[in-house]
């Protein structure tokens, strides 16, 4: 495994789970605001509004079940990175720590 190298940057990983926590956010308020206006949509009874009924109210549903899917893949995703950044910013100061006491971890 010595070829297995891996860095991390502390503060672009934490920065990566605040705009995933800013997505999951948007994609809720996205979906409260659709449903709302959704829900006040009125299609009459005519042939016309019928065919755009059998169009929109299937669309709107796979638009509602497609955000509330995203909303759930991104909830506590961004959070957990946000923490992730934090256990490696530790490592290293931890590292540097050690390094400069020459090995020594007290």
């Amino acid at each position: 495994m010595a070829d297995d190298i891996f860095a991390a940057d502390p503060k672009a990983v934490i920065k990566g789970g605040q705009m995933l926590a800013d997505t999951q956010n948007r994609v809720s308020e996205m979906r409260i605001m659709l449903n709302t206006r959704h829900s006040s949509v009125e299609i009459g009874d005519d042939s016309i509004s019928q065919s755009l009924k059998k169009v929109y109210e299937p669309a709107a549903e796979q638009l509602f079940q497609m955000l509330a899917a995203l909303g759930s893949l991104l909830t506590g995703h961004g959070e957990g990175t946000v923490d992730m950044g934090g256990i490696f910013d530790q490592a290293n100061t931890t590292a540097t720590s050690v390094a400069s006491n020459g090995g020594k971890t007290h």
